[in-house]
């Protein structure tokens, strides 16, 4: 018996270092869940979102990662096409045929190009223009990044926006570029639940309320509540310290990320620390 508790106990913890807690029995009755695509930022690889990865799939959900073609080194349209042939293929996958997708920096403004591009194309079927469900953006730089601030400045330089040529990205992000204000315009009414989240912190979206995704609209779920587009995270966590890099796997982002992805009131549980 106490051999049986021990192994228990065991793949209890394992399974939470994997962020596959075992879920419980009334989560494995519940309805399908939509599933899952990352997409990461400039030059990030899979490795940095597995904290994010392991609570999502905790939470029930199939997850899945989209590293940016080239790094997000190339041309963010040729980027928005790949991506487009991945929600693809994820439709046919998902248990509701249905995608949500978390983006993080560039992977904000791939996604937002493909989105454009799919309710602008006359040739997308109904199941793609429909398939997206949900847009959850982390640190995404919507109004673009002026790259001044020292710690950006050299960000900047160690992805090749100091080079000759510069990679198209370092052009397609700037404040006022033809690409971020073409992939601002929005179908009315816009299907889509957004959340944006933004930190003051971040010193790769400069200034910081660039991030903010001034196209999008407060909306109310079933229950009546009014779903923001846009959190400012210090705006509910005051002297909450949250950079670029780790928004994706700081613990009091994720429980918005938690409420986003259930069409709930965002609502920042300010006390966690890991």
């Amino acid at each position: 018996m106490k051999k049986n508790i021990l192994c228990l106990l065991l793949a209890g913890v394992v399974a939470g270092l994997l962020g596959r807690a075992p879920a419980p029995a009334s989560a494995q009755a519940a309805a399908p869940k939509n599933a899952v695509l990352i997409v990461g930022g400039t030059v990030a690889t899979e490795i940095l979102y597995l904290v994010l990865e392991g609570r999502l799939r905790g939470d029930g959900y199939s997850v899945e990662f989209f590293e940016l073609p080239g790094g997000g080194k190339i041309d963010i349209g040729q980027s928005a096409a790949a991506l487009r042939v991945r929600i693809k293929d994820l439709l046919k996958r998902s248990p509701t045929r249905k995608v949500d997708l978390i983006t993080h920096s560039q992977g904000g403004i791939v996604a937002k190009t493909y989105l454009n591009l799919i309710f602008t194309d006359k040739n997308t079927d109904a199941a793609e223009r429909d398939g997206i469900e949900t847009v959850v953006n982390l640190g995404t730089p919507h109004q673009g990044t002026d790259l001044s601030d020292p710690l950006t400045d050299l960000v900047s330089g160690l992805i090749g926006c100091k080079s000759t040529p510069l990679p198209p990205p370092c052009l397609q992000l700037k404040i006022g570029s033809p690409l971020l204000q073409k992939i601002a315009a929005r179908p009315k009414p816009d299907p889509i639940y957004y959340t944006n989240f933004v930190s003051e912190n971040d010193k790769w979206v400069t200034p910081y309320m660039n991030g903010i995704m001034k196209e999008c609209v407060d909306r109310k779920n079933a229950a009546g509540e009014t779903l923001s587009c846009n959190i400012i995270i210090q705006k509910q966590c005051p002297g909450r310290f949250v950079e670029h890099l780790a928004m994706a796997n700081d613990p009091v982002v994720y429980t918005g990320i938690r409420n986003a992805l259930q069409h709930r009131k965002i609502v920042l549980n300010c006390a966690l620390l890991l």
